[in-house]
Order: C-alpha cells, then sequence, then structure tokens
C-alpha cells in the first residue's frame, strides 16, 4: 500500500463510521459498525512500500 493511501484510508473509514453511527438509530447496525472496526485496525497493520520498492 502506498503511503499517501494508507492515511487516507483510515480517514475515510473513521469518517464513514462516524456518519453511519450517527445517521442510524437501530442498535443492531451500531453492533455491526463495531465490528467492522476490526477492518480498521486491519487497515492500520498493513506494511507501507518504500518509494524504492514502488519503482521494482
Amino acid at each position: 500500500m502506498p503511503p499517501g493511501a494508507k492515511g487516507r484510508a483510515i480517514l475515510f473509514i473513521l469518517l464513514t463510521f462516524a456518519f453511519s453511527q450517527w445517521m442510524v438509530k437501530i442498535l443492531w447496525v451500531h453492533l455491526l459498525l463495531a465490528i467492522l472496526c476490526c477492518l480498521l485496525i486491519f487497515t492500520i497493520h498493513l506494511p507501507v512500500v518504500d518509494e524504492e520498492q514502488e519503482k521494482c
């Protein structure tokens, strides 16, 4: 994953989760969104490719 894409992906996930939590008033949907936070944890742990490795 390129260095700039990781930060944008994390920001987009946080914004969509916050918007969904604000819009949806159903409890089970809140629980599903909490479970989907695992995707955020997975995204944070993805390795970032250096520019030198990206050229290859």
